[in-house]
């Protein structure tokens, strides 16, 4: 470790600088609390909104996948998951629409 103030290195254990008697702050590793809170689940109405606007989902998968992995991975969950059954309803709306045409004779207008 190397001094701020005078680039002299340092013992890491270090308070002062053995050389110029400047305060050394000592580089601490990342507090627990803080990676867990990274890691948190996707709020219940995030889920939500990923899930009925799948674009959001996949934007927030894009800004969240370096820093917070779980959350990311849980936005893209929702967003596939919304596609899915969108695709789902349209697909089931089109055939009812086509069934009930056939069943009245309805045509196409050409």
């Amino acid at each position: 470790m190397y001094c701020f103030n005078c680039g002299k290195k340092i013992s890491k254990r270090a308070i002062v600088c053995t050389n110029c008697g400047a305060k050394v702050s000592p580089i601490l590793p990342p507090r627990k609390q803080d990676i867990l809170r990274d890691q948190r689940a996707l709020n219940p109405i995030l889920s939500l909104a990923c899930f009925l606007q799948p674009a959001l989902g996949m934007i927030l998968y894009f800004i969240w996948k370096k820093d917070s992995n779980l959350r990311a991975k849980a936005a893209m969950k929702w967003s596939v998951a919304g596609v899915g059954i969108q695709i789902t309803v349209i697909a089931i709306v089109m055939v009812y629409v086509i069934s009930f045409m056939s069943v009245f004779n309805i045509t196409y207008p050409l």
